[in-house]
């Protein structure tokens, strides 16, 4: 292929988990969850990183036996750059074929051109590859294929073009991934959370399985936030429907708790009772019983219960007393944090603050309901060790999952709200509901260290009306962020916060209200999105509608929050 004279760099991406906040400058952190309709992994690859690399781009990689990464380019000649890298293991032998094929075409589809053949990665030595491409339009596929049992590894990848090319949208029905400006949502934008929550439950509704089960896959956490909403909607428009599906799927949620007070992770569709005692071992052999999950779940069961009355409203307590009495208050440590509980065949090992968190948050709530105070002492314990070490420049010292980036407490991006929007509800809620007038202080000292530090989520907004994330799993959290800056608003004085302060809060907080309220802005964030028909699944990972039930519930419980400040803490 003659090449170009002069050629420009069309895209540089890093392989990575966007949550593990590491930025290799100049790059895109890519993982395999869907972040952009310009480019998207279609197979659920797995994401990497090595301990004691210190360069980013050698650091994270993706590894699989197969994978096929597709990108949005012009028809043209292209020169891809790229590094493969992996201080522990040799990988290899495996090719890369590229393929000109329409977006949606299935996995394998049109004719392959080899690329390279039979590389293989030599433990702790660095390889770098350039080939050059001729496409014909359309999604550049790359496929990566390891040869018998070997494996791939891919750490970047760079694409040079002609000065015309740009990336391109693959799904033209899928969100944008540009957001407007904020002059442009200040004056097209609406301000009417009724209506927006109103909107969001009906179509919530619709969501409702034949199963029973309103989430998304068959994951409870994802189920959480849509059952609140539901349920904070009820409360403020007295419409029985919501109630009514929110506690069909709570019953089911009921009905699969295990003798021991835990719950599977996942629907199983199937109520305990009707376990065999060798179906009990089977499900405590194979699923996670994890507090992360299982906590957002049972924080919405004890939310509900304010709702519901009679035999079900003393059903949703004892279960949730039983969950937190006789399985998770056992893994609260020492120093206040929790362990991850049960993870399909051993106890997790490390503190992890999400845990600690969705655990903060169930316990306050329930000591809230029940008035028994060792509930609201668990939740302060959690709380203080959440925001003990929280760092002035705005960023929170996470103690990640078991083996997870970076395997050690790490001082996390504010934009990683995949973990920080459930430490920020749980400091929240149980300093909200505390009794103890000091943790409120606290808690409120982290959020304003959180809002207002050098590297705080005000700095990461920029000029933007939102903040913005390189995937959708992120991104369907982050409607929750306007709960924290109404809270700071409300409270904020209680901590000496300046009028300045205050001021640059009220701003952010109003234009992400009206971003909120209007479906034009918020469907960027997975909230109401129809589900794709693709060959790889319209609600897997690989999909901008693979968290849209959950962050339709975290924007739920958001507008209820707008519309009652207070509701979603059962204030």
């Amino acid at each position: 292929m003659e090449r170009y004279t002069t050629m420009k760099k069309i895209a540089r991406f890093n392989f990575c988990d966007p949550g593990w906040g590491v930025l290799a400058p100049g790059y895109r952190p890519i993982g395999r969850v869907y972040g952009s309709p310009r480019f998207l992994w279609i197979d659920e690859v797995r994401e990497r990183w090595s301990k004691g690399v210190e360069d980013p781009v050698l650091m994270t990689s993706i590894i699989d036996s197969q994978g096929e990464f597709r990108v949005g380019l012009p028809a043209g000649q292209y020169i891809l750059r790229l590094t493969f890298y992996d201080p522990d293991a040799e990988h290899g032998p495996f090719d890369l074929t590229a393929a000109s094929v329409a977006a949606r075409a299935p996995r394998g589809s049109g004719e392959g051109r080899a690329l390279l053949e039979g590389v293989v990665v030599p433990r702790g030595q660095i390889l770098r590859k350039e080939v050059a491409v001729t496409h014909t339009g359309g999604a550049l596929a790359l496929r990566f294929s390891g040869q018998g049992a070997a494996s791939f590894i891919v750490n970047a990848l760079e694409i040079d073009g002609s000065d015309a090319a740009e990336l391109e949208i693959l799904f033209p029905e899928a969100p944008t991934d540009v957001l407007p400006t904020i002059d442009r949502v200040i004056a097209d934008g609406q301000d009417d959370p009724v209506t927006a929550l109103r909107s969001i439950c009906e179509w919530l509704l619709g969501k409702y399985r034949s199963d029973g089960f309103l989430g998304d896959g068959r994951y409870w956490y994802t189920a959480s936030y849509p059952i609140r909403a539901l349920v904070a909607a009820y409360d403020i428009f007295g419409e029985p429907r919501y109630l009514e599906v929110a506690q069909m799927v709570l019953d089911r949620l009921v009905a699969e708790q295990m003798p021991t007070g835990a719950f599977t992770n996942v629907y199983r569709g199937r109520a305990t009772a009707e376990l065999t005692e060798p179906e009990l071992k089977e499900v405590a052999a194979r699923y996670w019983m994890n507090l992360a999950d299982v906590g957002s779940v049972v924080a919405a069961l004890v939310a509900a219960s304010r709702s519901v009355t009679g035999e079900r409203q003393a059903r949703y307590v004892a279960a949730a007393k039983n969950y937190c009495d006789h399985w998770a208050r056992q893994f609260q440590q020492a120093s206040g944090g929790f362990t991850n509980g049960w993870l399909a065949g051993h106890y997790a090992r490390c503190l992890y603050s999400v845990a600690t968190a969705t655990s903060a948050l169930t316990f306050a709530l329930l000591g809230a309901v029940t008035r028994e105070a060792s509930y609201a002492e668990v939740a302060r314990r959690a709380v203080d060790f959440l925001v003990k070490d929280w760092n002035d420049d705005g960023r929170p010292h996470i103690w990640p999952h078991d083996d997870d980036f970076p395997g050690a407490p790490f001082d996390q991006p504010v934009t990683c709200f995949g973990d920080q929007v459930y430490i920020l509800e749980g400091i929240a809620g149980a300093a909200v509901l505390s009794p103890e007038p000091t943790l409120r202080q606290r808690a409120l000292t982290a959020l304003r260290k959180y809002l207002f530090g050098s590297n705080g989520l005000l700095a990461a907004r920029g000029d933007a009306p939102w903040w913005r994330s390189s995937e959708m799993w992120t991104s369907s959290k982050s409607a929750a962020l306007p709960i924290f800056l109404q809270l700071f608003l409300e409270l904020g004085a209680e901590i000496g916060a300046t009028s300045e302060e205050l001021k640059r809060v009220e701003d952010a907080y109003l234009v992400s209200r009206k971003f909120l309220c209007t479906p034009e802005f918020s469907h960027r964030l997975g909230i109401m999105v129809d589900e794709p028909d693709l060959p790889w699944g319209g609600q897997s990972l690989q999909s901008w509608a693979c968290c849209t039930v959950a962050a339709t519930g975290f924007a739920g419980i958001a507008l209820a929050n707008m519309i009652r400040p207070g509701i979603i803490f059962l204030r």
